[in-house]
C-alpha cells in the first residue's frame, strides 16, 4: 500500500493551509491564481471549498474577498521574479484589483502562500 504521508507533506499540507485561509476569509469569497500560470493551485483550492468557503474566479472576487497566490520556488525562472514576495505582490497587481496583504507562509516544501484581502 502506499505511505499515509508523502515526503513534500502530502494531503495534510493543503488541508492546514485551507483551514488558515478559510478562518482569514471569515465568510468571505476566496480565488486562487497558480504561479507560473500552468502550474494550477487544485491541491489547495480543495480544502477550502471541503471547509465550506466560495470560490470564485480572480476577475469574479468582490471586495472584502480573498486572493489567494499560490507560488512554486522550482519554477521562479518561468515566473521571472522570486516567490515568497515579489513574484506574488506582482500576479496580485496584475489582477486589476487592489488588494492588501493579509497573510503569507510555507504551506508545505515548495508551496509558498500569500492571501490579499481585496479592498476595490
Amino acid at each position: 500500500p502506499p505511505p499515509l504521508f508523502a515526503p513534500d507533506a502530502g494531503c495534510p499540507a493543503p488541508q492546514r493551509a485551507g483551514a488558515r485561509i478559510v478562518a482569514a476569509a471569515d465568510g468571505a469569497p476566496i480565488a486562487f491564481i497558480g504561479l507560473p500560470a500552468f502550474k494550477g493551485p487544485q491541491a489547495y483550492e480543495f480544502p477550502v471549498v471541503r471547509a465550506g468557503a466560495t470560490l470564485e474566479t480572480p476577475a469574479a472576487i468582490p471586495t472584502g474577498g480573498l486572493l489567494v497566490i499560490l507560488c512554486e520556488p522550482a519554477f521562479e525562472a518561468s515566473i521571472g521574479r522570486p516567490c515568497d514576495g515579489p513574484a506574488e505582490d506582482d500576479a496580485a497587481r496584475a489582477s486589476g484589483r487592489s488588494t492588501d496583504l493579509v497573510d503569507r507562509f510555507a504551506a508545505a516544501p515548495g508551496r509558498e502562500l500569500s492571501v490579499y484581502r481585496v479592498t476595490r
